[in-house]
């Protein structure tokens, strides 16, 4: 499955022996020791292979195309990790491509995903190149007065820019909605991350923008391809810390990267498929001319024909593999991921106020319209599949009758009916003569009830069908 692919462009400093000097202290200076291959004690070879129990470091010249690839490949617990370097000198790009696959012994895993800290190291060692007048970097740039025409021109489209910018605006409180420093690091070297230095700019920057720029807590994404749309995360204080959204923007910047097209060179397969198709190639000229000369033919075919055989297989092994990477590369362009992974449908800006909400309410809306179908039909057959495999478990059904059981014969707030209404996600507060039922702390769903009902029994009914219309 691939991860995370990404081109980043390399300043010409970077030579054939410094890549894989720097790729050894990569692997060699690791945080994680158990990632770390034992032993390693390179000599200027441009064709060797590192192994240590479970993992393996492999790099791999191919000359004719002044290309340097590198596989790290780890195997645990059934779980295969690769990690690919592929760099190409005559254009000075580098692909970076992460795929995880497994084995019949895969345990259950949870993985949370930052850029290799390979890409630390080239912009500590001033190899990446700047992204036009925007540096590369792991850490937050500040908007103020100063800069902020720049941050103008890439929310108004006018600015000529590579790896997609994010804009986090500070909240009402002057705060940030997540740990800005933290989400510059996850997205080094794939996207520039620029923060407000205060909400006194709100003002010149609505101005410059035309109102579209993103303010109090919101996200905003802006994508070099002006044929994928920006996106734009509201901020609410409801959001049980900043994980979530950090998540959310992390995947929205991956999922451009993985929808861009990568050359077949700039794949570990695709450079490995060469070479063997090279020696392939030039096996067969030797067949050919040993056949002209007429030299101990019948052996020397024989022989020939052994490792023609085997190289024909290899070739046609990797370029399977490659073929399904591209496939899935191209499956990844129709689809955008979710968190939890890879789905057929986008997010959209709206965050979630529990777990699974936006797939409860999606799946709701395909169950309830099954039985208006016709059953032998391909609509049919698609939709039921689809709430058959997502573990439809009718959660809003349940919550609206959980409302309705607790207001269709409400006299009055009791402790019970607070803690009960505060379970569901009720903020309650007090204004006068009513109660206001303010849903997970969001304004736009906001309910008013009285503190004592006049008509007990249809003061109820109305207040349960009010609710349950508007949130669930």
């Amino acid at each position: 499955m691939l991860l995370f692919s990404t081109i980043l462009n390399i300043d010409e400093s970077l030579t054939h022996d410094k890549f894989i000097e720097l790729v050894i202290k990569w692997n060699q200076g690791s945080p994680h020791t158990d990632n770390v291959i034992s032993g390693i004690n390179w000599c200027g070879e441009r064709n060797i292979k590192f192994t240590d129990k479970n993992l393996w470091l492999d790099i791999q010249e191919y000359r004719n195309k002044n290309i340097i690839a590198v596989r790290f490949e780890k195997n645990e617990n059934g779980i295969i990790w690769d990690t690919d370097y592929v760099m190409n000198f005559d254009t000075m790009k580098m692909s970076v491509i992460l795929d995880r696959s497994f084995t019949d012994s895969a345990e259950e895993i949870t993985y949370s995903f930052a850029t290799p800290y390979f890409i630390t190291l080239l912009i500590r060692e001033g190899y990446l190149k700047d992204d036009k007048e925007l540096k590369i970097s792991d850490v937050p740039i500040e908007i103020t007065e100063k800069n902020i025409q720049d941050l103008a021109s890439i929310i108004n489209g006018d600015s000529d820019f590579r790896l997609p910018v994010v804009y986090v605006s500070k909240t009402s409180s002057n705060q940030f909605p997540l740990d800005v420093c933290k989400l510059a690091r996850t997205l080094k070297g794939v996207a520039h991350v620029f923060v407000q230095n205060t909400t006194s700019t709100n003002s010149q920057l609505r101005e410059l923008c035309n109102g579209k720029n993103d303010y109090s807590g919101a996200v905003g994404i802006y994508f070099p391809n002006q044929v994928i749309p920006n996106k734009r995360f509201i901020y609410s204080s409801y959001q049980n810390g900043n994980i979530s959204l950090r998540n959310r923007i992390v995947n929205s910047v991956l999922n451009y990267h993985n929808t861009l097209k990568i050359d077949v060179l700039s794949t570990w397969q695709g450079v490995n498929n060469a070479l063997l198709y090279d020696k392939l190639q030039s096996q067969k000229q030797k067949r050919n001319a040993a056949l002209i000369e007429k030299k101990d033919t019948e052996s020397i075919l024989e022989e020939f024909d052994e490792e023609l055989k085997a190289l024909e297989l290899k070739v046609r092994e990797l370029t399977q593999r490659n073929d399904r990477l591209i496939f899935e590369n191209q499956s990844l362009k129709a689809k955008v991921g979710l968190q939890s992974g890879t789905s057929v449908i986008d997010m959209g800006a709206e965050e979630e106020f529990f777990v699974d909400e936006v797939k409860e309410f999606i799946l709701s809306v395909l169950n309830s319209n099954l039985d208006k179908m016709n059953p032998d039909s391909r609509r049919f057959t698609i939709i039921s599949d689809i709430v058959a495999s997502n573990n439809f478990q009718a959660l809003l059904e349940e919550k609206s009758n959980t409302v309705k059981d607790l207001l269709s014969n409400y006299t009055g707030m009791t402790t019970k009916l607070r803690n009960s209404l505060k379970n569901l996600g009720f903020d309650i507060r007090e204004e006068g003569k009513h109660y206001k039922l303010i849903y997970f702390g969001d304004n736009r769903y906001t309910f008013t009830i009285a503190k004592t009902p006049s008509d007990k029994g249809r003061a109820g009914k109305n207040n349960v069908s009010t609710i349950n219309k508007k949130i669930f």
